[in-house]
Parts: structure tokens; sequence; C-alpha cells
């Protein structure tokens, strides 16, 4: 236990050092500078008192150093109710994967993909939506490492300083299930089975953002029920 709040700590400390001495700097694009401007949430704050941006990427790949993020989804999050009339969906154009082949791979029709806008621009509107508040995914080694790797080469940060939380985590660490049977599935549709959240037909990024959304705020009544936890509790 004493390991775990050490190693926490170092955690949290590392992420605000980033932090600040990025608001420092003066070679950002408009929405990371809008990032760093603002103060990340205070993690002993309730889960419900934050801000909360669940987003989700779609890949060429699962290797962050090689593969490609093809789009983007998110949907602003508040005290467990999703905003969706600011859920957005952004596509990157690679000329490399614009054709029916790739499309079996991730899903992502061709003509979408042909009509998307470039890497940074989609990646700075990410980082201004982030602005204030916690990245909300499901199963954080793909988003994460996606993002550290982006801001590796464009800002030559070791890392994304922003709160995690990763419902994944979250039902490994507080479902029995999660904690001892190694084979449960815990993709997201899995996950959401276990909360009687329904399948959706479609699949994308936003949606599957939403969907995230969606699980968190049903993990927090099933797992926590009145006692609402804090930042600090469930961030990674």
């Amino acid at each position: 236990m004493f390991k775990f709040f050490t190693q926490r700590f170092s955690s949290v400390h590392r992420i605000e050092k980033i932090h600040q001495h990025l608001c420092q700097r003066t070679d950002l694009a408009p929405g990371m500078a809008k990032f760093a401007s603002v103060p990340l949430p205070d993690i002993h704050h309730f889960v419900s008192e934050s801000y909360l941006l669940a987003f989700d990427f779609e890949t060429s790949g699962m290797d962050a150093k090689h593969d490609q993020i093809l789009s983007v989804g998110w949907v602003p999050m508040s005290d467990q109710v999703m905003d969706t009339n600011a859920s957005e969906e952004h596509y990157i154009h690679y000329h490399c994967y614009v054709n029916a082949r790739s499309a079996e791979v991730h899903q992502l029709m061709p003509n979408l993909l042909a009509q998307g806008q470039d890497l940074d621009s989609v990646m700075d509107m990410l980082f201004a939506q982030l602005a204030g508040k916690v990245a909300l995914v499901h199963g954080a080694c793909i988003e994460k490492a996606f993002i550290d790797a982006y801001v590796q080469r464009r800002y030559q940060l070791p890392e994304f300083p922003c709160w995690w939380i990763d419902t994944l985590c979250i039902e490994k660490r507080h479902t029995f299930h999660g904690r001892t049977d190694t084979t449960t599935q815990l993709q997201l549709n899995e996950v959401r089975q276990r909360y009687k959240l329904p399948d959706y037909a479609a699949h994308s990024a936003s949606i599957d953002a939403l969907a995230t959304a969606e699980l968190l705020s049903a993990q927090l009544r099933a797992l926590f029920k009145s006692h609402m936890p804090r930042l600090s509790a469930v961030i990674l």
C-alpha cells in the first residue's frame, strides 16, 4: 500500500511539473496553448465535480511508433451527464490508408479518410477540448500511447500532462471478477453488458467515446454507490 501511494505521488508530481513547464512555452499551437494555460483539475475534487472529456481513437494498428491515428471522437461530460450536442468526430487524411483493403482493418470508409484533415489540426482541437478536463477512455494503453508519441514528436515532451480515468482500470481494480479472473473479457462492449447497457449498432470513435462515458456513469453508481470517489482514487 505504501508503495502504491509513493508511486501515485511521484506520478502526480511528474504530471504537474510537465504542465507547469508547458505553460511557459511560446511555441505552442493555439489548442495546446489553451490546454497549457488552464490549470489541471484538482485531484482532491469528487469525480462528479470535475469536467471530463471522453474520447476514442481509431488507429491503423496498435503500435504508436509506427501506426497512425485515423479518427478522433469525443464527448464532454460533467456530473455524470454527457453533452451529446458538443460531441465531435474528426477524420485524418493519410494517402496510404485511403483504400478498400485498409477499411477491412480499421472499419473506416476510404471516402471519410480522403476528406479528412491533417493530424496536427485534429490533435490541436483535441488538446483545446481537454483544457481543464480529465481524459476519459476505455483502455488507456492505446490513447495514451498515441498521444504521448505525438507530443514527443511535436513538442519534445516526455508525455502528455493530463489526468486520465480509464474505465477498464476501474473494472480491474474495483470488481471481484476484474481482480481475480484473468480470462474475463474486458472489452468496452463486454464491460457495458455487465451493467446492462445497450449495444450500439454503429461503430465510430465518437460513439465509442459516448459508450465509455455511459460506462463510467454506470460504474460510479454500481461500484461506489453513495460514496462518490475523488479524482485521486480513480486516475491512473
